[in-house]
């Protein structure tokens, strides 16, 4: 857990709103936990994102749901 990153870093990481990296989370396309009322990152999981656009939970079907 020390190198959970939160949705602001994250959003600053990637150029992206809060409320885009929030989405993501909510989507399933980024994994995340909660640390009280916040959500937390793993670095991990972050890069995995980076790397395929998701993270390692998203299964190929909801890929190519999202495809269609």
């Amino acid at each position: 857990m020390q190198n959970a990153l939160s949705v602001m870093q994250v959003a600053r990481r990637l150029n992206l709103s809060e409320p885009t990296v929030r989405k993501l989370i909510a989507d399933g396309a980024l994994k995340a936990y909660k640390v009280g009322r916040q959500f937390r990152i793993e670095q991990p999981e972050l890069q995995a994102f980076i790397r395929n656009g998701s993270t390692p939970n998203r299964t190929e079907s909801e890929h190519s749901a999202e495809a269609a």
